[in-house]
Formats: C-alpha cells, sequence, structure tokens
C-alpha cells in the first residue's frame, strides 16, 4: 500500500482465510524493504490487529504471507 508519509502505530488485518505466518514489511522508497513485525497468525480468527512497539513513520507497507520461518 502506498501511503502519503505518515506515522502508524498499528495495523489491522481482515482475513478470508488467514495465513499460518505472515510478516509485515514497510519502505521509504517501495524498493528496500524492512521486516518490522513477524506473527503467527491465530487459527480461526478473521481479524488482526497488530500494535508496533514504536509508531513506524513509512511510506508503503506490505503484508507477506506464508512465510517460512519468523525471527
Amino acid at each position: 500500500i502506498k501511503l502519503i508519509d505518515t506515522v502508524i502505530d498499528h495495523l489491522v488485518l481482515q482475513w478470508d482465510k488467514a495465513p499460518a505466518t505472515f510478516k509485515i514489511q514497510v519502505s521509504s522508497d517501495g524498493k528496500v524493504w524492512k521486516d518490522v513485525e513477524g506473527k503467527t497468525a491465530v487459527k480461526g480468527e478473521s481479524v488482526n490487529t497488530i500494535k508496533f512497539e514504536q509508531p513506524l513513520e513509512t511510506r508503503y507497507i506490505k503484508m507477506q504471507d506464508g512465510i517460512d520461518k519468523l525471527d
């Protein structure tokens, strides 16, 4: 998702079918991505709310599902 330079402190993901694992990445240019959160989805939940420890200032944010290994 391309944002106008913004600060976010949480993210709400609503699923039709949640992946077993996923990670959130941010970027200032849409080319170089930084992992900010890795999660294991709770089976059966249709909504995951992720609260970041520190607010994130970013221009782009994406979710990648089905990651093999969470850090």
